[in-house]
C-alpha cells in the first residue's frame, strides 16, 4: 500500500510543478526558455520525489534474509510470534 502512495505523491507532485510552472511564466510569454520544458522540469521533480519516497521507505526496512516465525500454540498457551536470522 505504500509504495502506491509514494507512486501518488510523485505524480501529484509532478502536476502540481507543472501546473505552478504554467502559470508563473504564462507572463514572461511562451518564449521563455523553462516554457518549453516544463513537463521535462516536472517529470524530473516527480521522478526525483519517487526515488527520494522509495530511498526512506526503505531506510528502517527489515534485512533481506530476516525470517518471521508465526505464533504458535503450545500446551494450551498462545506464543507469540518472532523475526530470526
Amino acid at each position: 500500500m505504500k509504495r502506491y502512495v509514494i507512486i501518488a505523491a510523485a505524480f501529484i507532485i509532478g502536476l502540481v510543478v507543472m501546473s505552478l510552472l504554467t502559470r508563473l511564466l504564462k507572463d514572461k510569454g511562451a518564449e521563455h526558455p523553462l516554457f518549453q520544458y516544463r513537463a521535462i522540469v516536472s517529470a524530473a521533480v516527480g521522478l526525483v520525489c519517487f526515488v527520494g519516497l522509495s530511498l526512506l521507505l526503505e531506510y528502517n526496512a527489515a534485512d533481506i534474509d530476516t525470517r518471521y516465525q508465526p505464533a504458535f500454540v503450545k500446551d494450551g498457551q498462545i506464543n507469540s510470534g518472532q523475526f530470526s536470522k
